[in-house]
């Protein structure tokens, strides 16, 4: 049974449980979930995209640059505003995105905002940077920078 998210948002939770070592295959599950357990047909969920377990995933972290400069996910992007996510998730429908902030409010909240404008490729981390860095850093598939 999968926890239940600490914060509302139109995007699709992640919790440290659900990161076996492989991103997009994971994304590609709780997706999966998602649309199985939602009771409103019309959920915003891309039920017919071309988002499977082999699609390209990418991590975004929203924190200042100063705290992803000290300590950050390997491969994450850092990109801190609206504007310049938002652009990048939409111009990239068929790329996973998984979003993390501190504690995963600012991303639930950022997350809703981009299903409202159509996006249906996100994700956010809905727990601590600490815990998604050691969750990945357990795993030898995932790769985590600190400098």
């Amino acid at each position: 049974m999968r926890k239940t998210p600490a914060h509302f948002s139109l995007a699709m939770a992640v919790f440290s449980d659900d990161l076996s070592g492989d991103l997009s295959s994971d994304l590609a599950k709780i997706q999966k979930f998602y649309e199985d357990s939602s009771p409103n047909p019309n959920q915003n969920f891309n039920k017919d995209s071309s988002l499977d377990s082999t699609t390209q995933a990418q991590i975004i972290d929203i924190r200042q640059e100063k705290d992803y400069k000290q300590k950050h996910i390997k491969g994450a992007k850092n990109i801190s505003d609206f504007e310049s996510l938002s652009r990048e998730i939409l111009s990239n429908p068929n790329t996973k995105f998984l979003l993390h902030c501190y504690s995963g409010y600012t991303v639930a909240m950022i997350g809703s905002e981009l299903v409202e404008m159509g996006a249906k490729n996100v994700f956010f981390f809905d727990e601590s940077f600490e815990d998604l860095y050691a969750a990945l850093e357990q795993n030898p598939k995932n790769e985590v920078k600190s400098k």
